[in-house]
């Protein structure tokens, strides 16, 4: 529609779940949401009736979001908590793929509520049925025709806003973009649902507070699918774009998904996006600009890691990495960062965690330990491959008194039902900080996010904030902040145009002004996950982040670490008996040095030199032997 008023997308990516199943950042997604995390998204419809969604295990993916959107346009127009175009309250609740209901729910059968008819209609909305079956394409019953409700519901998807809704003046829409990702880990649900939550919380309290002034903002709704599915026009066909990037999951992510691949959709539609990604890979066109992140970058949790080592007076340490988990920037800062430090790196050894060379027994890893003579070894993997290493080195005696470990992320619910787990004591684990109680921007987050109903915001009212919330709300807060900020300074400057400059936002125009990296470069956002600084490429500086340990089956929280400003809380809990953290050099290597370390080899080359010597000086003697010195005396 020539005349509908652009979409103003914001993109929070969720890569390190979805690309590099990184959990540090268990800072979940501000506005693009996995498929997983929606079984408990179910609104509690009220006077609804179901229509049943057939689906089994060869529904097509690329034609999910053609059938599926056609049943969620109803479905979420009988909400019975909307909001009026004044005040937009996302309260709605959505259900698209088979994935998302309990793994108990039969594929073949998906229940999907949609609206009761209006008391001016004689006969309910057709069903919508999608069977299919081996081989088959599915055959599809007509599309879903409602009345428009008296109404707007505070959630809309992007077919609804174009079919059911002119487009309102005042009204900038968030995009909240759901991916359809292969990996049904309950971690990443949980993190997209509450993130999802969060959000909705964050777009309520901007439109309550006016931060934008003569703006509300509303929520819309998207599925994520590769680029060829959806037109070339439009802002959300560019984003949707970017959402098949969620689906490159570790060697898979080649060229056709690659970043620059999508550089057109970053350049030509100026979207401004929010990232809460670990990764440092971004677009190579998107400046900061146009993207900024409110989770720290893995550049970030090195730098917490290295505080770690320098406390604990370590200054050999080996680095056992996953490539699509620790990508080559951020190798090179590592490497560079030791450097610095006077930190000697042993091995920086590339673990496999897939394909014709992988090993179970991870023998290769064991005897890197044994020539280098390792005691400090930090791990860079996801969940997978954490899991099988540590218990690995566990099983096999390299996880000892004498040993010590860092890795990425409080890992100990998962190890705590494996058998002897006190061999996992002294575990050092680098994750976000959450509990900032005392802090106000957390605790007035924290209190508001206490009381929402759980039914209408799923993943509501859990005291423990450790998946994504903090940072996805801080997403949408800044990016309204800096509207508000521009439309206030704008409108005092020439107060006749604010109408036209609103429109203007809403339209997609004035994006390359409003720069994170100028409104929060000096001058942080406290936001519930502490003070945020953004760099002049859009980074997050520093970030509150844990240093924990492994004790019995939990985890004790030893230190906090804000960039380089490093408490200790406690002493680091280590093994039974071993009251502090092993040597970084085992004693025995330094009495016996062999051909197979680095002290060994200066050894065997001052004695070969030495041995040299001496002979070349026995040859001196031996040669003039029998030369006769007469020696003159007065």
């Amino acid at each position: 529609m020539a005349n509908i008023v652009a979409v103003l997308w914001v993109l929070v990516i969720l890569n390190a779940i979805l690309l590099n199943d990184y959990h540090l950042s268990k800072s979940g997604v501000a506005v693009i949401v996995s498929a997983e995390a929606l079984p408990a998204i179910v609104h509690p419809f009220s006077n609804t009736h179901l229509s049943r969604f057939h689906l089994d295990s060869s529904y097509n993916h690329n034609e999910r979001w053609n059938d599926a959107h056609n049943c969620i346009s109803s479905s979420l127009l009988s909400s019975p908590t909307v909001a009026t175009t004044a005040t937009a309250t996302a309260t709605a609740g959505v259900v698209l793929d088979r994935r998302q209901l309990n793994p108990s729910t039969p594929s073949s059968s998906i229940l999907v509520p949609t609206p009761s008819p209006s008391p001016s209609e004689t006969q309910s909305p057709p069903e919508v049925s999608v069977t299919t079956s081996t081989g088959s394409a599915p055959t599809l019953a007509p599309p879903i025709t409602a009345p428009r409700p008296s109404v707007k519901p505070g959630l809309l998807t992007d077919y609804e806003y174009e079919n059911y809704w002119d487009p309102d003046p005042n009204t900038l829409r968030l995009g909240v973009l759901l991916s359809f990702n292969e990996n049904p880990e309950k971690r990443e649900a949980a993190m997209v649902r509450n993130s999802l939550s969060s959000i909705r919380m964050a777009v309520n309290d901007v439109n309550r507070l006016g931060i934008i002034p003569g703006v509300n903002m509303s929520l819309m709704l998207r599925d994520s699918q590769y680029p060829g599915q959806f037109s070339s026009t439009g802002g959300a066909a560019a984003i949707a774009a970017t959402g098949s990037l969620i689906s490159a999951k570790s060697n898979r992510a080649k060229k056709k998904n690659s970043l620059s691949s999508f550089d057109p959709c970053y350049h030509f539609y100026c979207c401004y996006q929010c990232l809460i990604t670990v990764n440092p890979i971004r677009p190579s066109g998107a400046k900061g600009v146009y993207v900024f992140r409110t989770a720290p970058t893995i550049m970030v949790i090195i730098d917490a890691v290295f505080e770690v080592i320098r406390h604990a007076g370590w200054g050999r340490i080996s680095v056992i990495y996953d490539s699509n988990f620790l990508e080559f920037t951020a190798r090179d800062y590592f490497l560079e960062k030791a450097r610095s430090m006077g930190v000697v790196i042993l091995e920086f050894y590339s673990l496999v965690i897939d394909g014709p060379t992988f090993d179970p027994t991870y023998k290769d890893i064991k005897k890197m330990i044994d020539n280098n003579h390792s005691r400090i070894q930090v791990l860079f993997a996801n969940f997978v491959a954490q899991f099988g290493v540590l218990r690995e080195m566990k099983d096999t005696g390299y996880m000892g008194p004498e040993y010590g470990w860092i890795t990425m992320n409080d890992v100990t619910e998962p190890f705590r039902g494996d058998s002897n787990n006190k061999e996992y004591n002294g575990l050092i684990m680098i994750d976000n900080g959450w509990n900032m109680t005392g802090y106000t921007p957390y605790d007035t987050f924290f209190s508001s996010w206490m009381g929402l109903d759980p039914k209408d915001y799923p993943g509501a009212a859990q005291p423990r904030l450790d998946h994504g919330e903090v940072n996805a709300y801080a997403c949408v807060m800044m990016i309204a902040h800096m509207y508000g900020e521009f439309v206030r300074r704008e409108s005092a400057l020439n107060p006749s145009s604010r109408d036209t400059l609103i429109r203007q936002i809403i339209s997609g125009q004035h994006s390359g002004e409003i720069d994170a990296a100028k409104y929060y470069g000096k001058d942080p956002f406290m936001g519930p996950s502490g003070p945020i600084t953004i760099s002049n490429i859009g980074d997050r500086v520093a970030s509150n982040i844990y240093a924990l340990s492994m004790k019995d089956g939990r985890s004790v929280h030893f230190a906090t670490i804000f960039g380089t400003n490093y408490t200790l809380v406690r002493e680091p809990p280590f093994k039974d008996g071993y009251p502090f953290p092993p040597a970084d050099v085992p004693t025995v290597a330094i009495r016996n040095p062999s051909w197979t370390n680095a002290r060994g080899i200066i050894y065997g080359i001052f004695c070969i030199l030495g041995i040299i010597i001496t002979l070349v000086s026995m040859g001196i003697v031996y040669y003039y032997r029998n030369d006769i010195t007469i020696k003159a005396a007065r």
